[in-house]
């Protein structure tokens, strides 16, 4: 991915399903968003260029429906254990494909002097489908897969949000009232590396912190934070604790690329892991905004959590109304836990303990929990008035909802 066009050389169609198991939807978005969207740009008219590049999604269609009649048999093992479960007729589903491949070379060999309206139509609605997902993927995570965003360049707009959800409430004005006397005249984030130790071979980065800056006189705060995407997961001693550089590039996103190349089949989340970012604690933005009560206690609670939580409540909002219903009568839903310490609360293991997803003991729900530093205004200056959290991605929330919380109860072999 990356957000200059592709310039795909020749026409193409990709096609795929929204129940599709083995090579999961949100891959088939980052088509939609390369392959449509980025390459036909604005040089010629949209509906022509779209149907010249179309990207479809086919509505309840999986990835045996494909390969086979509705029976099971003939469908490989592989298939078997990753698809989800149709809701279209396998017949209709391969009929669907050949007319919109039909479509598509029609409109190919006619150029611009025809257009198929049910290509048009399925290009259209498919853009319905695929549009929470960019939102998600594209500015809420800042996803390096689908824009050019790397370990050092670009941003993730829900880590910006994450430090005014953290804040909040705000300071009040003297006299109370309930009224705010401060409010967030803008927040941005930045990618960084999070091991931060600037003589560490042949990493050599330099050291980067959250940053607030107050506006007395028109009693305004900005917010500037740190964060990375996560998309492997390394332990603290395979680091060598934060200090052995070659093992830590691994995270750098030419080399998850290079290791994808192997292996890279479509099954694995295209979502990150986590969004490990670096916040300025309460405490931090009371004291700078001269409360003279500001307290380590205004960092207490599980404020990760409420962070997390939102991204969820977002995810489930922001999806079609089918994919919700769907989820809410068979997927398995995400339930916020407490945060948590790391074992040893210090920054290595910060970095490399990673969001944590685990079975409720009854079945019922999966646990999602963040690793959480937070050092108090008395603390070492290194890490004094910061409050890390390791962030649920809005995309990998939505990915749950569409794709990795049906497994279990919605699964091909639960037809």
């Amino acid at each position: 991915g990356g957000n200059t066009p592709s310039l795909f050389p020749i026409p193409t169609l990709s096609v795929g399903g929204s129940l599709d198991g083995v090579v999961r939807v949100t891959r088939l978005a980052e088509a939609y968003y390369t392959q449509q969207l980025l390459n036909t740009g604005k040089k010629t008219k949209v509906a022509t260029s779209a149907l010249l590049f179309p990207v479809v999604v086919l509505p309840g269609v999986n990835h045996a429906s494909l390969i086979t009649t509705n029976s099971s048999s003939g469908i490989p093992s592989d298939v078997l254990s990753r698809d989800l479960r149709a809701e279209t007729d396998a017949a209709q589903a391969q009929a669907m494909v050949a007319r919109i491949i039909a479509d598509f070379f029609g409109t190919v060999a006619n150029r611009n002097e025809t257009i198929s309206d049910s290509l048009l139509t399925a290009v259209q609605r498919s853009a319905s489908f695929f549009d929470p997902i960019l939102e998600a993927f594209v500015r809420l995570e800042g996803s390096w897969f689908f824009t050019g965003f790397d370990d050092e360049h670009g941003s993730s707009e829900w880590a910006a949000t994450a430090q005014q959800l953290m804040a909040k409430p705000l300071p009040e004005q003297k006299g109370g009232g309930g009224a705010d006397a401060w409010i967030w005249e803008g927040s941005r984030n930045q990618f960084h590396m999070l091991t931060d130790e600037e003589k560490i071979p042949p990493y050599y980065r330099h050291r980067h912190r959250p940053e607030i800056i107050v506006d007395f006189k028109n009693k305004t705060l900005c917010s500037s934070t740190v964060a990375q995407l996560r998309y492997i997961q390394l332990t603290p001693a395979e680091t060598a604790y934060g200090l052995d550089g070659y093992k830590i590039i691994e995270e750098e996103k030419v080399n998850i690329l290079a290791a994808m190349e192997e292996d890279d089949d479509g099954q694995e989340p295209v979502s990150a892991i986590e969004i490990a970012v670096k916040l300025a604690s309460r405490q931090y933005i009371f004291n700078h905004t001269n409360q003279s009560s500001a307290s380590p206690d205004l960092d207490a609670g599980s404020r990760c959590r409420t962070i997390n939580s939102k991204a969820y409540q977002w995810a489930l909002t922001a999806v079609q109304p089918a994919e919700r219903e769907r989820f809410e009568r068979y997927g398995v839903p995400l339930v916020m836990g407490e945060d948590r310490k790391p074992v040893i609360p210090a920054g290595p293991w910060w970095i490399y303990t990673y969001l944590a997803f685990e079975d409720e003991a009854r079945g019922g729900a999966v646990n999602v929990s963040s690793y959480f530093a937070f050092y108090p205004m008395d603390a070492n200056p290194y890490g004094a008035g910061n409050h890390y959290c390791k962030l649920l991605s809005p995309a990998r929330a939505l990915e749950w909802i569409l794709i990795d919380g049906l497994r279990r109860k919605y699964s091909i072999y639960h037809f």
